[in-house]
């Protein structure tokens, strides 16, 4: 810290009056079903802004589980140059039915960090293998 004054002191760094340091305003959504089948595919799409214009090489990582006890599924990468990074993956036929999941989304862009939680249903059609249904 003493050396930046000493830059600052010294008129090595100097910072006109214009010059304004941005806060980060990161902001992230996220998209999908609200109701997946078995056997079918959730789509999550996630879009990531600082300030309204799209973050590339943000860090996404996500985590699909239930409340704690299992988790179904990881993913990682990086947004693109519009701010996106989407993750689609099929829900076994085995899935218990009548299931509501949550998706963790964890962002961040270096400076900062963003925790988003999305969550869905698994259903089955009644006649379905293994799928329980009210009478």
């Amino acid at each position: 810290m003493r050396e930046l004054a000493h830059l600052i002191n010294n008129k090595i760094i100097r910072f006109g009056a214009g010059d304004t340091i941005q806060e980060s305003a990161l902001n992230v959504s996220v998209d999908g079903q609200k109701a997946v089948r078995r056997g079918t595919a959730q789509n999550i799409s996630v879009h990531v802004t600082d300030a309204g214009s799209p973050v590339d090489g943000a860090t996404v990582f996500v985590r699909v589980e239930d409340y704690g006890e299992d988790v179904f599924e990881e993913f990682n990468g990086f947004t693109d140059s519009r701010g996106e990074y989407s993750v689609s993956w099929e829900i076994s036929e085995d899935f218990p039915n009548l299931k509501t999941l949550l998706v963790y989304v964890d962002v961040t862009d270096g400076l900062s960090s963003i925790t988003k939680v999305f969550t869905f249903e698994v259903y089955c059609l009644c006649g379905e293998p293994n799928c329980k249904c009210r009478t």
